[in-house]
């Protein structure tokens, strides 16, 4: 029974590359000494030989690296991949797939296959994406399993990155048509992932300015047609008439816009010839210029359930208060609100009423603060600064806000259309406030002290 075990067991494994080895190892309560068998190979390149098989307990549950391969399937008793390891036995880096083998509830053998973890991370080091893309693989950022930058350098490389926008993505098992935003080593990345069945993640990454290089080539190349065009038809126009020199120079004011990024300026093109023709083409391409960078602008900065702007856009808002507060430029005010109850919402009526609850209480909040940004920082926490017009009227808006201060009546119908909330603002002082997390540590402490208030409802 055994020889079988051993021949389907070799021919299973034996035209994979990267395999390292593969065993059978009994339950040494049952068989009373070490029994079994464990076959491996240097390389892909030689056969498998037979191992000497070495005795589990003389090492015990704590030697990791010589044991985790019986002892992990035996406490969990499921199949699994075991993370990558440095095995104790033979050197090797390597991942492993592990299965313990019960009959009858009697746990009677583990069974297993090792795969050379450094061929796996050739095979993702030699991705390349556009010119300085890459690939590596994760679980989340914290754990490193390889990296380009780790050769040669040590075998548990940390990389250190800081992420700018959608960190939450990291949970799903696919980053599927969204991208995660981060800086490594001073520079500005995008990243993609799916989840391999070992449950590691494979991410592909490249720096933003490469991914979105095509948006600026574009620009570029509409900008150079328009200038060309531009001097083509001023020459003729100088030529032909002095009349048609304003609509010309009009055509190269919207070009230089558009070079800014600003597309907003429509021509007139009223009349029926050529420079009319022109300036028509030229808001056609300014109105396509406009909806493509609106719609990726509203993608990287929009909250998906609420419509309100999302963490990404907020650090952005923050550094730029930060700048205005070192420039003596800075007067405005923070707004905390923080949805009371969601917890109870979803677990007694599920997280699609809590979802309602969220967008009512943000379109409420929207209505108030018009003339401001609203910005979910959090589950159930959302930021309004205050600037402008909401400055100068802060404390009436505020009063109406404070409306939203109550306990969910949970017995009551629909309990999730309403408004209840535990609110508190704080207003920039330059004599006191050296950054805006000094105000914002202001607003988010009155808040939390006003929710303390609030006795909920038996």
């Amino acid at each position: 029974m055994e020889g079988k075990i051993r021949r389907s067991f070799y021919n299973a494994v034996s035209g994979i590359d990267g395999v390292q080895g593969y065993y059978l190892y009994y339950n040494e309560d049952i068989s009373g000494m070490p029994d079994g068998f464990w076959y491996s190979r240097r390389n892909s390149r030689y056969d498998f030989t037979s191992q000497p098989i070495t005795s589990v307990k003389a090492y015990g549950e704590k030697a990791v690296n010589r044991t985790k391969w019986y002892y992990w399937p035996l406490r969990t008793k499921q199949a699994q991949w075991l993370e990558p390891y440095v095995n104790g036995n033979n050197g090797v880096y390597m991942i492993t797939y592990v299965m313990s083998i019960f009959v009858k509830g009697q746990f009677v053998a583990v069974v297993g296959v090792d795969i050379d973890f450094n061929m796996l991370c050739d095979v993702v080091g030699a991705m390349k994406v556009y010119q300085d893309g890459y690939g590596f693989l994760f679980k989340d950022w914290q754990t490193v399993y390889f990296h380009p930058d780790a050769k040669g350098v040590e075998l548990y490389f940390q990389p250190r990155f800081t992420v700018f926008g959608d960190g939450d993505l990291l949970h799903r098992s696919a980053t599927e048509s969204c991208l995660v935003h981060y800086d490594y080593q001073g520079v500005s990345m995008a990243l993609a992932f799916t989840t391999l069945r070992n449950g590691m993640k494979l991410a592909i990454t490249a720096p933003e300015r490469e991914i979105y290089a095509g948006r600026r080539t574009m620009i570029f190349l509409v900008l150079a047609i328009t200038v060309v065009v531009g001097l083509g038809s001023t020459l003729l126009a100088v030529k032909a008439a002095g009349r048609i020199v304003r609509p010309l120079q009009a055509i190269g004011e919207a070009a230089r816009r558009m070079g800014r990024g600003e597309y907003d300026h429509h021509l007139a093109d009223t009349g029926h010839d050529e420079i009319s023709s022109l300036a028509r083409h030229m808001n056609d391409t300014m109105e396509r210029m406009r909806n493509y960078v609106g719609a990726m602008q509203k993608q990287a900065y929009q909250d998906e359930l609420t419509s309100v702007k999302n963490v990404a856009a907020y650090d952005r808002k923050v550094y730029d208060l930060n700048q205005k507060i070192s420039a003596g430029q800075a007067a405005f005010a923070v707004v905390m609100v923080d949805l009371n109850q969601l917890k109870e919402v979803n677990d007694r009526f599920g997280h699609e009423k809590g979802n309602i609850a969220l967008q009512t209480l943000c379109r409420a909040v929207c209505r108030l603060y018009k003339h401001s940004p609203v910005y979910r920082i959090g589950g159930d926490e959302f930021v309004v600064i205050l600037e402008g017009e909401d400055y100068d009227n802060r404390d009436a808006l505020f009063q109406k806000v404070q409306a939203f201060e109550r306990i969910r009546d949970l017995k009551a119908s629909q309990p999730w259309t309403q408004l209840a909330a535990s609110v508190g603002m704080a207003v920039y002082d330059q004599t006191c406030d050296a950054v805006y997390q000094a105000v914002f540590n202001q607003a988010d402490t009155k808040m939390y002290e006003q929710k303390k208030h609030l006795a909920p409802r038996s």
